[in-house]
């Protein structure tokens, strides 16, 4: 009898969900009772729980505000239900504010969608109302210091100073420069993804005008992820698409013997590719290197990928492969496999820029870093994920050595940024294009792609 009266016995947790339902179920008869009280739909609101079933919220708030369009509460939930940051969003705050002016949390939430759009003093008014509102959050308080402080929004805030100890709890600070710009604070900073890309990645990436004329076409060079960018700029008609660019330019040692190619002064001795039918065979077996010459030398301009860092190297010549050694010609004794260091890659960066410029003139030469992550790694002792980390932070910090020392000759442009750093605080993936974990999403790389049509070309007339 004691086993079958545990068995049965029903535990705290039971018994407050089965509580749960059956208020759950009673709001719900009330509101199916009276469909024309918007008290009924408040209180099934209330039972489902904050942050459970936002759509069915959503669908509810809309059902009381189209009974009672003036209702305060209601309309303050509807704001706080999507801070998204977009011009609805806005439209919501205004419309809780008005009817509801004293709303801590729509006066909290409505100066941090404002501070997200650049509009501080706007911003700075709402969130000392909510002061007003409760002197005593610690919350509306550190929004407002961040605000002031010049927390990364409109670069404001009094710079290479100490605060004034008088000040209420007011903290020293280090010394920071009329540059400084900081990293998000809040989740919702991210809510706004063309704000955030303009603001935290593309920043200081975007030239003061259009560089590249209206008439003329970019041509793309390097790993994988240049064919994305070749793709996208065909269908917008600003890419040189007569210009077969090769697959295999993974690295900045095979770019660079490209590049000496078509000028002349390499014969390209390491470009194998696989065939479509499996063979191995020299990329410039029957390539028209003064074809090559005559449209390079056209181009308004050049978009450099690099995404590898780990290389095959010929022990006995010193050279590079564009992305392996053929198994049929594979020997232990001279072919070695290494990882690039920086200042080889900062070379490569450097002579493929001069070379491009000798061939099309004083024309933009835009280097970026492809996102898609290394295949596989050949190094012993370490993990896929850190070798992956390891050749991208070489091939980084070789473009931003390359970059300081070009005098302006190379540019940046942070799409590795777009997808790596900003993609790790989106709540969704931007991987999985072609249903391949390594292939970045379709949509971002065109976000991406159309920032650098809107600020490197100039309009189409």
């Amino acid at each position: 009898m004691s086993g079958a009266g545990a068995a049965g016995a029903v535990t705290a947790g039971e018994q407050a969900q089965r509580q749960r339902v059956l208020r759950l179920f009673h709001a719900r008869t009330l509101a199916l009772r009276n469909p024309s009280a918007s008290a009924s739909y408040t209180r099934l609101i209330d039972v489902l729980g904050a942050g459970k079933s936002p759509a069915l919220h959503s669908a509810l708030l809309r059902r009381v505000l189209a009974i009672d369009p003036a209702d305060p509460a209601a309309n303050e939930a509807f704001f706080l239900l999507d801070r998204t940051g977009n011009q609805l969003t806005l439209r919501r705050m205004r419309r809780c504010l008005v009817l509801h002016p004293s709303s801590y949390a729509g006066l909290l939430y409505g100066g941090m969608v404002l501070r997200n759009h650049g509009r501080l003093d706007e911003a700075t008014a709402l969130i000392e109302r909510c002061l007003a509102v409760d002197p005593r959050s610690a919350q509306a308080r550190g929004q407002l210091w961040k605000i002031r402080d010049n927390w990364g929004w409109g670069g404001r805030g009094e710079i290479g100073r100490f605060v004034d100890r008088t000040e209420p709890d007011a903290d020293e600070r280090f010394f920071r420069t009329a540059s400084a710009r900081f990293f998000p604070r809040d989740i919702e900073d991210f809510d706004d993804l063309e704000l955030v890309m303009r603001r935290d990645i593309f920043h200081g990436y975007l030239p003061d005008r259009p560089i590249i004329a209206a008439d003329k076409s970019v041509v793309t060079i390097g790993s994988c992820f240049a064919q994305h960018i070749r793709q996208f700029l065909i269908r917008h008609g600003r890419h040189a698409d007569r210009v077969p660019i090769p697959e295999g330019l993974n690295n900045t040692f095979a770019v660079r013997q490209f590049v000496d190619w078509v000028e002349g002064r390499d014969e390209l001795v390491y470009s194998y590719e696989k065939t479509d039918d499996g063979r191995m065979e020299r990329w410039d077996a029957d390539k028209d290197r003064q074809a090559f010459r005559s449209a390079l030398a056209a181009a308004g301009g050049f978009i450099v990928t690099v995404g590898v860092a780990e290389v095959w190297k010929d022990r006995v010549t010193d050279g590079v492969y564009w992305r392996g050694v053929p198994a049929s010609q594979f020997d232990p004794e001279r072919h070695e496999h290494m990882l690039s260091t920086v200042e080889q890659n900062v070379e490569n960066l450097a002579a493929i820029c001069d070379g491009l410029r000798r061939l099309a003139g004083d024309v933009p030469v835009v280097c970026t870093l492809s996102p898609v992550p290394l295949i596989a790694t050949m190094r012993e002792g370490t993990s896929i994920f850190a070798a992956d980390a390891v050749s991208k932070s070489t091939l980084r910090v070789a473009i931003e050595t390359a970059l300081q020392r070009s005098g302006g000759r190379l540019r940046y442009w942070p799409s590795f940024e777009a997808f790596r750093w900003l993609g790790g605080h989106l709540d969704r993936s931007l991987y999985g294009g072609e249903d391949n974990p390594r292939h970045p999403d379709p949509e971002m790389i065109g976000r991406v792609i159309k920032l650098f049509v809107e600020h490197y070309f100039e309009p189409v007339a």
